[in-house]
């Protein structure tokens, strides 16, 4: 019999791969983000289903894509409708016997959008907050005034997206202190989201610049006007890894032991000028899609193929359950292509190429890709049957979700005749 391990899955928002040490990056010091990484099972090539929270983060709980969103369906009502229809990797772990708790600071991961569903205990610290009932029935709400307005107010509180690791962090200890073991925990961290403002002995910037060039991202008029903070962005950037750091090693030292799984994981990254865009939510390119995924206390390897978090329900369901064997973690879990979407856009990734198609109007373009040194430029002339079974591989998945929401629109459609 399988004696299962306790673990702990780490979900950091807006974290890229090619910024942290262990992928070569020699100007942040993340020395647990490396340990954990080198002597742990590290993915080099680990791909987000999505490039923003919505996207990416229902796929790489449940393991599988939604349906297409309905035009006219808003965005927190497709991703509430979303957390329901399918099971999580919390129910997994629940139906084998394990006590689960979570604790997520970002507001598209609450209890409001159903990823409390599998959860004995769920902490997301969302309804709690001023700005909700100040800005109530805005959160549909495109208004650039309301949204600007949350953001500076939760900015100075300290809330929903702004809400440091070490405010809930004793709130952490002490659940794991009285969960009956084995125990899943899923941990969801915002440090290194936009606003970049690491804790006080973190950074290495003056307020009042920090203020600036954070400001001029959230208001996108000001970026025509303005020359761009690019530098001191991205310094800022790298002291939010390194705050987050600390958090793994206080993790590490506080919960951890020889049978405890800790795994790691971005949800997406964010851009710093590349391609002309700031932040994260509006491409398909290497810096949102390349993230970090290692697991420590897993098997010592590291996989050089693509993979996809689409897959990390089953890689933590069979490490922590299951007689995995060393040699075959990388035939198990690599992939040759990994999807991602975002809006109407799909990317069909490889190690070498990657495919991007617009389905609003069937038109692609195909990139080549250097995978580990994190390089993707545009194949100005590709071979024509390259790019005619990636299209069409981009079409067939375009199809599968306009399936499930053709699945999913006629089983409503039988509810509502039934209530009638």
């Amino acid at each position: 019999m399988v004696d299962k391990k306790n673990v702990v899955l780490v979900t950091i928002d807006s974290i890229r791969y090619d910024r942290c040490g262990f992928a070569g990056n020699e100007t942040v010091s993340t020395p647990t983000f490396d340990r954990m990484a080198r002597q742990g099972l590290n993915f080099r090539d680990a791909i987000a289903p999505g490039a923003a929270t919505p996207d990416s983060v229902p796929v790489t709980l449940t393991g599988e894509f939604p349906p297409m969103k309905t035009d006219n369906a808003y965005l927190n009502e497709w991703v509430q409708s979303q957390s329901g229809a399918r099971q999580t990797v919390a129910e997994k772990f629940s139906k084998r016997g394990y006590t689960t708790g979570a604790f997520t600071a970002n507001p598209w991961a609450s209890r409001y959008f159903g990823f409390d569903k599998g959860f004995d205990y769920f902490e997301d610290f969302f309804v709690e907050t001023d700005s909700n009932r100040l800005f109530s029935g805005a959160i549909s709400d495109d208004s650039i005034l309301v949204e600007a307005s949350r953001n500076v107010h939760d900015w100075v509180k300290g809330q929903n997206m702004f809400m440091s690791w070490e405010a809930f962090y004793d709130d952490v200890t002490n659940w794991t202190d009285d969960a009956t073991k084995p125990y899943f925990m899923w941990l969801f961290l915002v440090d290194v989201h936009v606003p970049y403002y690491a804790g006080s002995e973190y950074r290495t910037q003056s307020n009042l610049l920090l203020l600036g060039a954070n400001l001029w991202l959230f208001f996108p008029k000001l970026q025509s006007l303005i020359a761009p903070f690019d530098d001191v962005l991205l310094e800022a950037y790298d002291n939010c890894i390194r705050h987050t750091d600390e958090f793994l090693r206080r993790l590490e030292q506080d919960v951890s032991d020889d049978d405890t799984l800790i795994a790691v994981h971005g949800d997406h990254g964010d851009e710093f000028g590349e391609l002309g865009r700031y932040g994260h939510g509006g491409g398909l390119s290497e810096p949102l899609l390349h993230v970090p995924f290692f697991i420590h206390n897993g098997p010592n390897v590291s996989v050089d193929e693509t993979v996809s978090l689409q897959s990390l329900p089953d890689i933590l369901l069979d490490l922590a359950t299951e007689n995995t064997e060393i040699g075959e973690v990388s035939s198990k879990w690599s992939e040759q292509m990994a999807v991602s979407w975002i809006e109407e856009s799909v990317s069909i990734r490889t190690s070498d190429w990657k495919y991007i198609h617009d389905t609003s109007t069937d038109t692609g373009e195909l990139y080549r890709v250097d995978a580990l040194a994190g390089t993707e430029e545009l194949w100005k002339d590709p071979p024509e049957p390259l790019v005619r079974g990636a299209s069409q591989l981009a079409e067939s998945a375009h199809r599968d979700r306009l399936e499930k929401r053709r699945i999913a629109e006629a089983a409503e459609a039988t509810v509502e005749d039934d209530t009638l």
